[in-house]
């Protein structure tokens, strides 16, 4: 380690600072998942398990007793499933939650909605004990982990009960493009990461419908994920908005989301 020497010669050794583990409490109601998650995270030096909870009821008070900086959260749970779940700890006591689902449609979209009421990220789930994924959901599972607990608590919080979530419109076929909309003569950009989906559902739940500009969508989220973010922000506003297709012409009055893992660059036509 680096040292100071003082007069005499006298030498003072600079030892790092000891940092504490981020405490991490597992929530899963299956048994081989919450042992799979939890080896996971245990194999890092600055994680550490400090509990698990096989049910959504049983995560709200062991978030309370255990204290956790982190919360990894499953999705689709019997009883008290993970959306509930995560309403009640945020209203007892905020916690970073890193939200787990499988890879199917219901799952995704409940991810989705879960990031809109404040959790901070989410994951989808290793398929297989012996499956060549698990290692690439590790590397992104930790990631996503650590990432969390450099959240700000203040910026952990349920919608405040004195300003309720805007309404999604209900779009009229008035407000959808039609055959012979024109192509977008600009466009507004949007990226996020943390906390994003959240931000653009309240961004989108103000904008007019049938905007003259097109918008393009980036969010840091895994593939799949991005196809269900396109659908839920497509009810949340008056215009139609999209997964982004490779080549496609951009139409005004459309948003465009580039799907998880890929970015967006966009070329002038002739």
């Amino acid at each position: 380690p680096p040292s100071l020497r003082g007069p005499g010669g006298m030498e003072v050794l600079l030892m790092p600072a000891e940092t504490k583990p981020i405490r991490i409490l597992v929530v899963d109601d299956s048994f081989f998942m919450r042992q799979i998650v939890s080896r996971m995270l245990h194999e890092q030096d600055d994680l550490k398990v400090v509990g698990t909870a096989n049910d959504g009821q049983e995560a709200v008070e062991k978030n309370l007793s255990l204290q956790p900086d982190v919360v990894t959260l499953d999705v689709e749970m019997p009883g008290l499933d993970g959306l509930g779940a995560l309403d009640r700890m945020l209203e007892s006591r905020p916690v970073a939650v890193v939200m787990l689902s499988a890879h199917t449609g219901t799952g995704m979209s409940m991810a989705v909605m879960a990031l809109e009421r404040g959790a901070v990220d989410c994951v989808g789930k290793p398929s297989g004990s012996v499956s060549l994924d698990l290692n690439k959901v590790q590397g992104e599972l930790v990631e996503k982990v650590r990432n969390a607990a450099r959240v700000p608590r203040s910026l952990i919080h349920p919608h405040p009960p004195s300003v309720p979530a805007p309404r999604p419109r209900k779009r009229g076929p008035e407000d959808l493009p039609k055959k012979g909309t024109q192509p977008a003569s600009f466009a507004v950009a949007v990226a996020s990461s943390t906390g994003g989906p959240r931000a653009l559902h309240e961004f989108l739940t103000h904008m007019p419908p049938s905007p003259k500009a097109c918008f393009l969508f980036v969010q840091h989220m895994a593939l799949g994920f991005t196809e269900a973010l396109a659908r839920r922000m497509n009810d949340s506003c008056g215009f139609l908005i999209k997964e982004a297709e490779d080549g496609e012409l951009l139409m005004q009055g459309t948003g465009y989301v580039a799907p998880g893992g890929k970015h967006m660059t966009v070329h002038r036509g002739p």
